[in-house]
């Protein structure tokens, strides 16, 4: 069995989305996926602010599958 990663309260990946945001997140996270190993968008992703929702939430979801196929 594979273990979740833990959420603190208010985690943006437990927040429910309307069908735009969820249609918005989707698509940050396809654009991301292939990226996640480049500079540039680390650096994109660490300077994301605590509003940019849909962004950070797209981020941690790629985070969080990586995590549980490495199994780190």
């Amino acid at each position: 069995m594979e273990s979740q990663p833990v959420r603190a309260p208010g985690d943006v990946r437990q927040e429910k989305l309307s069908t735009v945001a969820q249609s918005a997140r989707w698509a940050a996270r396809k654009f991301l996926e292939s990226r996640l190993t480049e500079r540039e968008t680390i650096e994109w992703a660490l300077g994301l602010k605590p509003d940019d929702t849909i962004r950070r939430g797209a981020l941690l979801d790629l985070l969080d599958r990586w995590e549980l196929k490495n199994g780190t």
